[in-house]
C-alpha cells in the first residue's frame, strides 16, 4: 500500500494555523489548535433541495436559521389565508401550533424558530396584527401603527424593523412607512428614500437593516433593484441588484453580508445575489425557480421554503462546499 506521502507527495506537516501552502487533498497539523486539518478543494456556494413544508404554500414569513427555521402563515389554491406553522430541523418539517389569524403577505422577523415575530400582511384586507411566537404557542400583541401588506422585515422578536409594503383598497399603492419593534411596542420612524412592497430584508436588530428589491405593488410590474441600509437613525441608497425583482428571500443576521434569492421579474427567477456590504454578486443559482418565497439564515448559511409559481412546498439549502475542513478525530 502505498504511503501517504507517495500519494499526495509531502509527509504530514506541523503548522500554527491554516497551512496556505496546502494543495487539494492535503492533511496537516494545526498545532494552534490541536487538530488536523485538510484541503478539501475550492470553496464553493450552492444549493441543495431538501424535504419540501407540509404545506405547499407562498407569501408565508420565515425566521430562524438554516438548521432550525419557521414558516408560518401564506395562502394556498383555492386562496386560503393560512394559520398553519411549521418547524424545520435541518431535515424536515413538522406542524406546530397554528397562528391567531390567517393571513399572506406578513413581515418577518427572528434569528431563532423558538422566538419570531409576525406582523402585517393580508387576510383579506391589510392587516396591523403582530403576533409573537415563543416556540410553542402564538400570542397577539401590540400591531402595527400603519395597516399594510408585503413589508419587508428583519431583526429579532424584540428589536424587529417593518419596512414599506403596500396599503389596502382603493390605491394598494406602495408605502415608505418604517417602524421599529421594541419588544413592546412599534414606533414610526424615518420613511424609505423609496416607497415600495413585497421588497426583502435583512439584520438582526432594528438599529441595522438593508431592504432591497421590491415593487409598486404584488402583481409583478415594475420591480425594483434599489437597495437601502439603515443605521439605527436614517435610511441611505446604496448600490443596486444586478437583477430588479420583487416577491424575492432576503436572509443575512447583518446588514453587511446577506442573499437575495428568486423573486419575480416579473415572471419567476431562481438567480441568487450576494451582499458584502458593497455590491450585489450573482452567486449560484436555485434549483426550483420561484417567487413569494420565504428564507431564514445569514449569506452563508440560509435556507428557503415555499413559492410560486406554481404553488410548492420546496425546500432548499445553501451552503459551502470545500475550503478548509477540521478532521474529526474522535
Amino acid at each position: 500500500m502505498a504511503t501517504y506521502k507517495e500519494k499526495v507527495g509531502t509527509s504530514v506537516v506541523n503548522y500554527a494555523g491554516t497551512y496556505s501552502g496546502a494543495v487539494e487533498g492535503e492533511v496537516w497539523y494545526d498545532s494552534t489548535a490541536s487538530t488536523f486539518k485538510v484541503n478539501t478543494g475550492a470553496l464553493v456556494f450552492a444549493w441543495a433541495t431538501s424535504n419540501s413544508l407540509n404545506l405547499a404554500r407562498y407569501n408565508s414569513g420565515g425566521a430562524g436559521t438554516y438548521t432550525a427555521a419557521l414558516c408560518f402563515g401564506g395562502a394556498a389554491p383555492p386562496g386560503a389565508y393560512k394559520t398553519n406553522t411549521e418547524s424545520y430541523n435541518g431535515t424536515n418539517w413538522t406542524e406546530v401550533n397554528d397562528m391567531n389569524t390567517g393571513r399572506e403577505y406578513i413581515g418577518d422577523a427572528g434569528t431563532t424558530n423558538t422566538a419570531a415575530l409576525a406582523f402585517g400582511g393580508w387576510k383579506p384586507g391589510t392587516a396591523s396584527e403582530t403576533e409573537l411566537w415563543n416556540g410553542t404557542n402564538w400570542t397577539n400583541v401590540n400591531g402595527l401603527g400603519t395597516a399594510r401588506y408585503g413589508p419587508a422585515g428583519c431583526g429579532t422578536s424584540t428589536s424587529a424593523l417593518a419596512s414599506g409594503g403596500n396599503q389596502g383598497a382603493p390605491s394598494y399603492g406602495p408605502l415608505g412607512n418604517v417602524e421599529t419593534w421594541n419588544g413592546s411596542n412599534w414606533t414610526e420612524v424615518t420613511n424609505l428614500n423609496v416607497a415600495r412592497g413585497s421588497s426583502a430584508s435583512a439584520g438582526a436588530s432594528n438599529t441595522a437593516g438593508l431592504v432591497f428589491g421590491g415593487g409598486p405593488n404584488p402583481a409583478g410590474i415594475n420591480p425594483a433593484d434599489l437597495t437601502e441600509t439603515w443605521n439605527g437613525s436614517n435610511w441611505t441608497e446604496v448600490n443596486d441588484l444586478n437583477t430588479a425583482r420583487e416577491s424575492l428571500a432576503g436572509t443575512g443576521a447583518t446588514n453587511t453580508a446577506s442573499l437575495a434569492v428568486g423573486g419575480n421579474e416579473p415572471g419567476v427567477t431562481a438567480k441568487t445575489e450576494s451582499w458584502n456590504g458593497t455590491n450585489w454578486t450573482e452567486v449560484n443559482d436555485l434549483n426550483t425557480g420561484r417567487g413569494a418565497l420565504a428564507g431564514a439564515g445569514t449569506n452563508a448559511l440560509a435556507v428557503v421554503f415555499g413559492g410560486s409559481s406554481p404553488t410548492q412546498g420546496t425546500t432548499e439549502e445553501w451552503s459551502e462546499t470545500g475550503g478548509i475542513k477540521t478532521i474529526e478525530t474522535s
